[in-house]
């Protein structure tokens, strides 16, 4: 970095005179810069106060972008494994598509109902697949929508091929570029997980919209796979190039046998009996192992609970379930939000669930939930709740025996 003539500056008396310049550092982040100039800042003459002498212009900067990161190497973050994992079925049949030689099938769609395990069972094959060593570059992405695709794959680009992050659609379009094989380049193997596509025309060209002038699928390559998970049943999303996984409820085993080891980890044993017709009520999803560990009631009890709540939600609400859920979960949720709102400080937990949906399911920062507005919001609308009734007996008059 280079600085000449600042300037001098005088102080009168005791008082203070500074002279300096405030800049980019070298080696500041993804780029080192490799000279500030700066001339002409002139003097300054502190009276009665401080005297700073400085300028503020026109800098030339230049620039030297970051190195490829070397491989193997991964980009954005994987989720952590669920507590108490249960390996499906449908991880064998994603492992034999992807993984089937000369006749495998490039990109594979995980797709199902939300809360049966897609992203789940995403991150099982790509941490194995990686820890085996199978893999060059492991990319995973949250695609809830373009500009987080877009996001994703520029930072890629950043990492793996020098593209400016001042311009994240052209770094996108690097990364997409630097994943089509060469002829004598190193073949590198890479796997790009998108997760939770919401609509598949976020990844496809729209002549007609200058934002969608790309396509944001990654290309073909025998070195390359591309996994999905969504919700959506669209064909858009199937075709001979891409495969669809379906992945549905757990199998009676396998819903009985999570909550037995969820259970079983915290030093807690159920009856089968219970543990089973619980699995059961609760249409196979995996639930209310959370709500069993930390409130202490047994299995029949909850299945009590279950039951009433369900009875209130179907007379309520009979036909406004997403997704075909059963009722069971919209009734465990229910039960799990009241449970929550009697934890200190009670009566919050409704009203940040309420103002938490209307922001990215995938991520938000905590200076927003912490945010003046926030608190006002929960102020405002905290729920009124009584410790006391928030748990019923462990017996009352009509209970199931």
């Amino acid at each position: 970095m280079t600085v000449k003539d600042t300037g001098h500056a005088k102080a009168a008396g005791d008082e203070v005179a500074v002279t300096g310049y405030r800049g980019p550092a070298p080696g500041n982040g993804s780029e080192s810069f490799s000279s500030v100039k700066l001339a002409g800042t002139g003097d300054a003459i502190a009276s009665g106060g401080i005297s700073n002498t400085g300028y503020i212009g026109t800098l030339t900067v230049q620039r030297t972008l970051r190195e490829p990161a070397s491989w193997p190497h991964q980009v954005g973050v994987i989720p952590s494994e669920a507590r108490s994992f249960q390996y499906r079925a449908e991880a064998d049949r994603l492992r034999a598509a992807v993984d089937g030689g000369g006749t495998a099938v490039l990109c594979q769609v995980l797709a199902g109902m939300g809360g049966v395990g897609k992203t789940q069972l995403a991150t099982d094959y790509a941490r194995a697949a990686w820890d085996e060593g199978g893999l060059d570059v492991l990319v995973w992405v949250t695609a809830s929508g373009r500009s987080s695709v877009v996001s994703g794959y520029a930072q890629a680009g950043v990492e793996l091929c020098r593209a400016d992050a001042d311009d994240p659609e052209q770094a996108a379009k690097t990364f997409l570029a630097w994943l089509a094989p060469k002829p004598g380049q190193r073949p590198c193997r890479w796997l790009i997980v998108l997760d939770d596509v919401i609509d598949p025309g976020d990844l496809v060209v729209r002549p007609d919209d200058p934002g969608y002038r790309y396509s944001l699928w990654p290309p073909a390559s025998p070195h390359g796979r591309t996994l999905l998970t969504t919700r959506c049943r669209d064909a858009a999303l199937f075709g001979q190039d891409r495969r669809r996984i379906k992945v549905g409820l757990f199998t009676p085993a396998e819903s009985a046998a999570y909550l037995t080891t969820a259970l079983d980890a915290q030093g807690r044993t159920e009856p089968t009996g219970q543990l089973t017709a619980l699995a059961a009520e609760l249409g196979h999803l995996p639930l209310a192992a959370a709500y069993l560990i930390d409130s202490g009631d047994t299995a029949a009890g909850y299945r009590d609970l279950l039951a009433d709540r369900a009875t209130r939600l179907t007379d309520l609400a009979p036909e406004a379930l997403p997704d075909g859920q059963p009722t069971a979960l919209a009734a465990a949720w229910s039960l799990s939000i009241d449970r929550a709102d009697t934890l200190r400080p009670d009566g919050l937990a409704r009203p940040m669930l309420h103002l938490a949906s209307l922001l990215d399911a995938n991520g938000i920062p905590q200076t927003i939930l912490t945010s003046e507005p926030a608190r006002a919001h929960l102020a405002a609308h905290r729920t009124a709740t009584n410790p006391a009734r928030a748990r019923r007996p462990k017996w009352w008059p009509g209970r199931r025996r």
